[in-house]
């Protein structure tokens, strides 16, 4: 009875083990996918840059916003080679799940926040 138990508990665990794994696998493959968006300034979409920077307190300092297209070639490609990076790590560890609204469902009040 307990050798069952055990045994079913075993096969239960491998079985999840093995599904992670797989889905692991899969999302590696897609991030990995859209890391290759960012090896040339053609192919990266990239068409407006925004950003800003903030002090030790979290406080902005600076905001821009511009055409991608515009800054010098050099500077592109420090920024995909950013991009590239951000997108180096474990998914669930150093890599986020991050979950947006879908306009089609968001209120008029929730369009006007941004």
């Amino acid at each position: 009875m307990v050798e069952q138990l055990l045994h079913r508990l075993l096969h239960w665990l491998l079985h999840r083990l093995l599904n992670w794994k797989r889905i692991n696998n899969m999302i590696k493959k897609e991030i990995n996918e859209i890391k290759s968006l960012f090896d040339t300034i053609q192919d990266c979409g990239i068409t407006r840059l925004a950003g800003c920077y903030v002090d030790g307190e979290k406080v902005k300092v600076k905001t821009f916003s511009g055409p991608f297209y515009n800054l010098p070639e050099e500077e592109m490609h420090k920024y995909l080679e950013i991009f590239r990076k951000t997108l180096s790590g474990t998914p669930g560890k150093n890599l986020l799940d991050m979950e947006f609204k879908n306009p089609e469902n968001e209120t008029e009040y929730d369009r006007s926040m941004l």
